[in-house]
């Protein structure tokens, strides 16, 4: 569309499928206009909207019980792909709910690889208590070591 600003326009797609566009108008068409603001337009073909299939947006409550984080470095060989690691990773049986994220990569040139590991853990029904906290770090220590992946000292 050539009064679009092709800096500022986006396609707007649903399920793969262009629909229309937002954007910008082109600032030399905009001078003619002789108003000191941005204008922008907006195009959107209703017959393609209203065939996309309606889905179902569920939500959850959020805990009233805090988190607690634990953040793990090990030194793991540079062979080893990182979706073993991430396997070994979501591989804790534990009653607690967790989630794990890569936090950091720190290559030094010898034949190890520091991957920092950010567990975020916690229950719905209760805090956890100490003694939980400590098992759970012991359990991921535990699981990473039976790989051959020690914790880095």
């Amino acid at each position: 569309v050539e009064y679009i600003s092709p800096i500022n326009f986006y396609k707007i797609t649903a399920n793969g499928e262009d629909i229309g566009f937002i954007g910008m108008i082109h600032p030399e068409k905009s001078a003619i206009i002789e108003k000191k603001c941005s204008i922008c337009t907006c195009e959107i073909d209703f017959s393609k909207l209203i065939t996309i299939a309606k889905s179902t947006t569920m939500f959850e409550t959020v805990s009233k019980f805090p988190k607690s984080e634990l953040d793990f470095n090990f030194l793991i060989e540079k062979s080893k792909r990182y979706s073993e690691i991430e396997k070994i990773a979501k591989s804790i049986e534990t009653d607690i709910n967790y989630t794990v994220s890569l936090l950091d990569i720190f290559d030094n040139g010898n034949e190890y690889i520091s991957y920092t590991l950010h567990y975020v853990i916690g229950r719905d029904d209760r805090t956890l208590t100490g003694e939980e906290i400590d098992n759970f770090h012991k359990v991921v220590i535990d699981t990473f070591a039976k790989q051959g992946i020690n914790l880095k000292l």
